[in-house]
């Protein structure tokens, strides 16, 4: 799972695109006020790779834009976003493969 959006908006104000239910209706056991935190899946460390270095390209452009907003903004747009509350997710360490064998 990789970030992509990290918002203000309340669990129980984001609805589920097409379902008429909100973030909060399917995630019950966890705060309805919560931050509503976007994600996608990411397939595999080739795929994290070229997301990175295109964030890399944008980063050449815009020295101020946090790396977040880069990589958010090189994951294609027809990528399917998921939503959870905040406090469903934990960090992860990520630790690419160094190709050494």
């Amino acid at each position: 799972m990789l970030v992509v959006d990290v918002t203000d908006d309340r669990a129980d104000n984001v609805e589920v695109s097409q379902t008429g239910s909100t973030v909060a209706d399917y995630n019950p056991t966890y705060p309805a006020d919560d931050p509503v935190i976007s994600i996608v899946f990411v397939e595999n460390e080739h795929e994290l790779g070229l997301w990175e270095k295109d964030a890399d390209l944008k980063a050449g452009r815009n020295p101020d834009t946090p790396f977040g907003e880069l990589i958010a903004d090189a994951v294609p747009d027809d990528r399917r976003r998921y939503s959870y509350p905040q406090s469903r997710l934990r960090e992860a360490e990520y630790h690419a493969e160094d190709g050494d064998g």
